[in-house]
């Protein structure tokens, strides 16, 4: 339960770092992602990511912010990064660029589980300046 809880925390910090980012860059589109998987181990997945819609056709980038809940015979697995998918040329393959990556963390404790879970969505959402960085006009569209 208090896993569920957490993962709900965390996905409403996402959505208020992604609607303000989207505020700011009116630009882009945003989605909120919140998956569960379950078909080889257990796993959540929960983040935001923004569509560059001013990037000129056929080379639109993405960024995607995410944390990642693994539940495997070893315990816990966290994981959280920010990456911008980034065509090669138009029409050309995906090249995919981590913009950063935060530290694996391994547990068999729940709480840490759940503080590495909340401290991964805080420093991934305190990236404000992320969009502006990569040069995402602010303002009008």
């Amino acid at each position: 339960m208090d896993l569920l809880v957490a993962l709900h925390e965390v996905t409403k910090r996402f959505g208020a770092f992604g609607y303000d980012q989207f505020l700011k860059h009116p630009s882009v589109h945003w989605e909120l992602l919140a998956f569960r998987y379950g078909s080889t181990k257990p796993m959540a997945r929960v983040g935001c990511s923004f569509l560059m819609r001013n990037d000129p056709e056929g080379v639109q980038r993405e960024v995607t912010l995410v944390v990642d809940v693994t539940v495997g015979a070893s315990g816990f697995v966290i994981s959280g990064a920010a990456e911008i998918d980034e065509p090669l040329e138009v029409g050309g393959e995906a090249n995919v660029r981590d913009l950063i990556t935060l530290p694996t963390v391994q547990t068999t404790d729940l709480d840490e589980c759940l503080a590495a879970l909340r401290d991964h969505a805080r420093r991934l959402c305190s990236a404000t300046t992320l969009l502006d960085d990569l040069g995402v006009p602010r303002g009008g569209r």
